[in-house]
Order: structure tokens, then sequence, then C-alpha cells
């Protein structure tokens, strides 16, 4: 049986701009939409990735930052 992960808040655009450096959010938009084109191992890797970087970071998050975590695609 597989897990399902539960629906995105409604709230959670803004839940994502609260964690980015001011005027991030296009360049952080691209970089997502990157990532939506990952397979589902690939994505799951980012993603876990995203929330170490979130949990270990003192200070707003950048684009870069997120692109590195971006893994090559298949």
């Amino acid at each position: 049986m597989s897990e399902t992960a539960p629906p995105i808040p409604d709230e959670f655009a803004e839940m994502l701009g609260a964690l980015l450096e001011p005027g991030q959010e296009d360049a952080v938009a691209e970089v997502l939409e990157e990532a939506l084109e990952l397979d589902d191992e690939q994505l799951g890797v980012f993603m876990s990735a995203a929330a170490e970087l979130v949990r270990s970071s003192r200070r707003p998050l950048r684009a870069d930052e997120l692109r590195a975590l971006v893994p090559p695609r298949r």
C-alpha cells in the first residue's frame, strides 16, 4: 500500500514566501518548476534536501541555494 501526502495547504504560497529573501519569489518559482519536471525519486531527494535547508538556515533562502539542490535530470 502506498502512502499519499497530505494536500498542500491553501496558504502554502504565503508560508513559502515568508522563508525567502525579498525579491527572490520569481527565481524560486522557476526553480520549483524545474523540480516538478523531475521523476518521483529525484523530486523526493530535492524536497528532502530543501526541507533540511529550511530547517538549518537562519536567514531567508535564495533561489541559487535551492537550484543547487535540484539533481540533474535523467
